[in-house]
């Protein structure tokens, strides 16, 4: 486990470096955890570590134990393939919401990074999230994002960099269904990228 990113809470830095080893395959699927093991892992008492792993529950990554242990789910393409598939449909939503405001899309797609880069594209996720004007879509939005696309996002491959260059030309061209198309290609490879991952851990 590497240290606590400091700057989320507590509770939120361990969702994110168990959330980390979990899809990277540093924590297999079947492993069993203990709230005692992982406080001790992290330096921290037990009660960040409860609410950490009540939130990865929610996010289908662990699973309870009759004898009160957790036990890291297993992660299957279609489960992976599934959620980026919403993430592509919700993406796909707030673009359609922002399309109907003429200056808010320029204002939108002026925030697209240029580049083809890790680092840019998850700057383009994270701009989308703060365009949604639903608080409740934006906070579902953001946890995916932080979740999976964050992960997703290590190393991208041509498949997802060619997505995201063909999402941003059809950005400026506001070309909406283009948009979609790509941004679908864009997440899928994402999602993918961590199943070929995880496949690799079980070899």
């Amino acid at each position: 486990m590497e240290p606590l990113e400091k700057t989320l809470s507590i509770s939120e830095a361990i969702v994110a470096q168990i959330t980390e080893n979990i899809l990277s395959g540093g924590l297999p699927g079947g492993a069993e955890l203990t709230q005692e093991e992982l406080a001790d892992t992290f330096g921290v008492s037990r009660m960040p570590v409860r609410d950490a792993l009540a939130s990865l529950e929610k996010r289908g990554l662990v699973e309870r134990l009759p004898n009160r242990h957790i036990r890291v789910s297993r992660i299957t393409p279609d489960h992976m393939l599934q959620i980026f598939s919403m993430i592509a449909l919700c993406q796909g939503q707030c673009l359609e919401s922002l399309a109907r405001d003429k200056a808010g899309w320029d204002a939108f797609v002026a925030r697209v990074p240029q580049e083809i880069t890790p680092a840019a594209m998850l700057q383009f996720h994270r701009a989308l999230v703060q365009a949604v004007t639903c608080v409740y879509l934006r906070s579902m939005l953001a946890d995916m994002t932080e979740t999976f696309v964050r992960v997703g996002l290590h190393a991208p491959d041509a498949v997802c960099c060619e997505g995201f260059r063909r999402c941003r030309r059809a950005l400026e061209a506001r070309d909406l269904p283009e948009c979609r198309r790509a941004l679908l290609d864009h997440c899928l490879a994402m999602g993918r990228s961590i199943v070929e991952g995880l496949a690799h851990t079980d070899e």
